[in-house]
């Protein structure tokens, strides 16, 4: 959303406040985060107060430099809504939920955090974070009229309002502690990384290992966005950084416009799959399941690898079938200025060797930053100074106050759900059809996962999606992680599924392309993503679990398999194939991505046959396109 062009004492007012946020952060990561419910409230304070200065009410033409009276209430308002928790959370803490009685102080402001944080994700993130919670809220008050499962005896407001505001189950709960602890400190580390220039690194890393190949701009989007992705942690910001580079490249290389923005959103989307920041919504997921993130980070590495390989193979295809070719020599950055500012990925090491260590997350972030920081003095070009400094604290809270409006509004969603018990109630429902039939189960899963993450930030589509589907797989007797794991692919896959597609309509606005042949792009290519998490439910070695041979087994097969699937496609191998060829090849790609003896048999059978008659067919034919 549109952000305000301040000047004068406006912006410094709006500077401070964000700076003092960062900071407020990167002191209790230091030292100690302090009790829940004031760390939590604090940082709501600020984000919220932050959200109303700098995001006005509607878009205009005419661009804002100046901050209207109303929203100066509003956001005094909003944190007093929230420091009147800080202020008070001695007796918040040991007061009795829904059983002590409300002051009008309470009611008051627990009625105005609700309305407010609403507005705030409308501000920022759109109308569907508004249209949700209300929904919620409706819900939970009208719930004695509603019928069957989601009958509940209904709530008054002053009873919701308790349970969402004066306590750590609604707004405070736990998708805003992931917020006021690791996602602004992943955050502020995302922005050191970029403005010591990590980002460009990134994009001449890929353009010198792939740019020169046939193809080559479409395989740097790829290896750029997957890279880029692990560390911006949110697609469409990916598509944008990336994007602006690389679309232009693979236009002028010759590929659609559909297909170059396809191969971008594809990319950008999956870049929340890579290790080993994987998303904000990864750090919920370790909370909610209560094991270690470099657990999360390790089950994501052969998955992510399965959907990559998918799409560089589907793109080299594409090349290979229409002829194109590679970057230039000129256009390709000198690889000597690339290997000598590769040091400044050395972050990324340290953060995913101490999580792997053991290290909490919070911890590894702040060695991750202290190393980034250290190693930007190295070159004159990458130093940090005082400027830079303040562009990274402001910048960082600026848009840590968006995933705070998000998470905050997940909080809403939530506390309905538990307060009104219909998890359990469609839970239970639910099982009652499916109890004799996983695969059924698993399809409703994806589907459900796919609607409900429509048009919302990844976050908070998995926060829905594993309140409301995680626990009928689990119930079904598949592991809470592999439950987990499920859901979270499909939140993020709906960022590239119609009618919504957000990451495609980024891909297609930088493309200059038409979006619903853009996202229906991204589909085939990301199809790895949309089969690979039926798999791994019924081959765990796909998570990285069990022996060594049983892993490899499962990689080597599934990587053989999504290499099928990408052929069978493109309609592509060593030389055009026929649609009779291409239907049992894609079959053959399904049954060596599903773990089993026989059907990865089958499949390398089918799969041989295939390339014996494609490569016979090259060898016999008078025009042989370069492979």
């Amino acid at each position: 959303m549109a952000m305000r062009s301040l000047q004068g004492k406006a912006a410094l007012v709006c500077r401070c406040i964000a700076v003092s946020m960062s900071l407020f952060h990167l002191y209790t990561a230091a030292f100690g985060t302090v009790v829940a419910l004031l760390q939590r409230s604090i940082h709501l304070a600020f984000a919220i107060s932050l959200v109303f200065l700098l995001n006005p009410a509607r878009k205009d033409k005419k661009e804002e430099t100046g901050i209207p009276f109303t929203d100066v209430a509003l956001a005094l308002l909003a944190a007093t809504s929230f420091l009147y928790v800080s202020y008070n959370y001695e007796i918040i803490r040991t007061r009795l939920t829904m059983v002590d009685a409300l002051t009008p102080f309470d009611f008051f402001f627990g009625l105005c955090a609700i309305l407010l944080v609403m507005e705030g994700a409308r501000r920022t993130l759109g109308l569907a974070l508004v249209i949700i919670p209300s929904v919620a809220l409706l819900y939970a008050y009208f719930g004695d009229y509603m019928p069957g499962a989601l009958w509940h005896r209904g709530f008054s407001p002053t009873q919701i309002i308790d349970y969402l505001y004066l306590g750590l189950s609604g707004i405070f709960g736990m998708p805003v502690g992931i917020s006021a602890t690791f996602l602004m400190l992943f955050i502020i580390f995302g922005c050191i990384m970029e403005k010591t220039g990590t980002g460009q690194i990134i994009i001449n890393l890929a353009c010198a290992l792939a740019g020169k190949s046939r193809g080559g701009p479409a395989k740097v989007s790829v290896i750029a966005s997957a890279l880029f992705g692990s560390v911006s942690g949110t697609a469409v910001s990916n598509v944008y950084a990336t994007g602006t580079f690389t679309i232009p490249l693979m236009k002028r290389l010759g590929y659609r416009p559909e297909f170059a923005a396809g191969v971008e959103a594809v990319s950008s989307t999956g870049g929340q799959l890579v290790p080993p920041v994987l998303g904000a919504a990864a750090f919920i997921m370790a909370e909610w399941l209560g094991v270690p993130y470099a657990t999360i980070c390790l089950a994501a590495i052969i998955p992510a690898f399965l959907l990559f390989l998918s799409v560089l193979l589907t793109v080299h295809l594409e090349a290979a079938k229409t002829g194109m070719a590679g970057l230039s020599a000129e256009e390709l950055p000198d690889k000597r200025m690339v290997i000598r500012n590769l040091h400044l990925l050395s972050p990324l090491v340290v953060l995913m060797g101490t999580l792997l260590a053991g290290f909490s997350i919070s911890r590894s972030v702040v060695y991750a930053m202290v190393a980034a920081v250290a190693l930007s003095f190295l070159r004159a070009e990458t130093r940090l100074n005082l400027e830079k400094v303040i562009w990274i604290l402001e910048t960082a809270a600026r848009r840590g106050a968006t995933m705070a409006m998000a998470t905050a509004s997940a909080g809403i969603i939530i506390g309905v759900v538990t307060l009104t018990g219909i998890g359990l109630s469609l839970t239970g429902v639910i099982i009652s059809y499916f109890q004799d039939n996983l695969l059924f189960a698993l399809f409703f899963a994806m589907v459900a996962s796919i609607i409900l993450g429509i048009g919302v930030p990844t976050v908070v589509a998995y926060i829905i999606v594993a309140t409301l589907t995680a626990p009928i797989l689990t119930k079904l007797g598949v592991p809470p992680l592999h439950a987990h794991m499920f859901v979270y692919y499909y939140a993020i896959i709906a960022l590239i599924t119609p009618p919504v597609a957000v990451a495609a309509w980024a891909g297609a606005e930088i493309a200059g392309a038409d979006y619903n042949k853009t996202s229906f792009v991204a589909v085939r290519l990301g199809i790895a993503a949309f089969i690979v998490p039926f798999m791994f439910i019924y081959g765990p070695a796909l998570l990285g679990e069990g022996d060594f041979l049983t892993i490899m087994h499962g990689l080597l097969s599934a990587s053989l398999g999504v290499s099928c699937l990408a052929c069978a496609l493109a309609g592509w191998m060593f030389k055009e194939i026929p649609m009779w060829q291409r239907v049992p090849l894609f079959a053959a790609g399904l049954g060596l991505v599903y773990p089993g003896l026989v059907t990865d048999l089958l499949g390398l059978g089918v799969f041989l046959s295939i390339a014996a008659m494609q490569l016979a067919g090259r060898k016999n034919s008078d025009s042989n396109p370069e492979y």
